[in-house]
């Protein structure tokens, strides 16, 4: 994926806490534990001010709906955004973030530094998770001409190829959100999944994803400044300022 920019003062700011954090899990004396968890408490206490200082702020992603498949697209990118700690948009009836040629607009809110973060790395992971599905599908393919005649009908093979896709996505867009949301500290040795196993194949794909630079930064200490309780429409979400906040817990 696209190597993002550097990180901004608080995005930095939120990287030390993490670091601290993580020393304080795998720190290899008491001292240095304990000395970790003061330093990420004081940082973290920094962190949640400046967060909330923060102007609350909308950013857009447009998703082409190339090949029937930009609905698979909006929600990968749905739980990425959403794994970063972003408010994803309410649709009232009879508005959509789909348009007409089926193509969609992703739009996620959140404290101002954090919607500039996620605008550098949703496009990079949108572009590898497509790339993936494309070679992970065009092996299905492969596989499912190479069973028996009385396996099934060639003619469910495009549908089938269509539902892998999909299926391929959600599970890769899952795993990757999966990781973000734990820092990348739960990982599993991923297991050799069957050709026919879409979920297996894209989990194994998005363990192997390099995700240094990428991570979310304490996400967890992110304030969810809110739009009150109002539903915003579609029209309304670009520079919306927000009419009240959420205490900060």
């Amino acid at each position: 994926m696209t190597t993002p920019r550097p990180l901004g003062r608080i995005a930095k700011l939120a990287a030390r806490v993490a670091a601290y954090e993580e020393l304080v899990r795998r720190g290899s004396t008491v001292h240095e534990q304990i000395a970790a968890q003061e330093r990420a408490a004081a940082l973290r206490r920094r962190l949640w001010e400046e967060r909330a200082a923060e102007p609350f702020d909308w950013g857009v992603l447009h998703i082409p709906g190339s090949g029937g498949h930009g609905k698979a697209r909006y929600d990968a990118m749905l739980l990425i955004a959403d794994a970063y700690g972003c408010r994803k948009a309410f649709y009232g009836v009879g508005m959509s973030p789909k348009d007409p040629w089926g193509n969609f607009e992703l739009r996620y809110g959140g404290p101002l530094s954090l919607v500039e973060q996620v605008a550098e790395v949703l496009p990079g992971f949108l572009e590898e998770i497509e790339a993936a599905a494309k070679d992970a599908t065009r092996a299905y393919g492969e596989h499912i001409r190479s069973l028996p005649e009385e396996d099934h009908d060639p003619k469910w093979r495009p549908s089938m190829r269509r539902k892998f896709r999909r299926e391929y996505m959600a599970a890769y867009a899952r795993h990757l959100s999966w990781r973000i949301l734990t820092g990348d500290r739960d990982r599993r040795a991923p297991v050799a999944p069957r050709p026919d196993s879409a979920h297996g194949q894209a989990e194994l794909a998005a363990a192997r994803s390099d995700l240094r630079g990428c991570l979310p930064t304490a996400h967890v200490y992110i304030p969810r400044a809110m739009e009150g309780r109002r539903q915003i429409h579609a029209p309304d979400y670009i520079r919306t300022i927000p009419t009240e906040e959420a205490p900060i817990e």
